[in-house]
């Protein structure tokens, strides 16, 4: 279970790994072992283009997968409590 911040974390458009690392400070491999903790990596390595899978404003072509949506959110609320 995942506790949000009360903070509303947002997702910009840009790609997931933009999203996931905003300044560029992880390797590929950082973000994919978070993504696999987040037991998001299957769905992520499923998308054609992967880290670089577009994500409109605020997430909206990822609304059909609300889990997935739930699950990154999650992960960034996480993210931004730790830096």
């Amino acid at each position: 279970m995942c506790i949000l911040s009360l903070q509303d974390p947002v997702l910009f458009s840009g790609s997931l790994r933009r999203n996931l690392d905003p300044f560029n400070r992880h390797s590929d491999e950082e973000l994919w072992n978070g993504l696999e903790v987040a037991h998001l990596k299957n769905f992520v390595s499923g998308l054609e283009e992967g880290l670089l899978h577009p994500v409109s404003e605020g997430g909206e072509n990822l609304r059909y997968y609300p889990f997935v949506l739930e699950g990154l959110i999650c992960r960034l609320s996480i993210k931004q409590r730790l830096s």
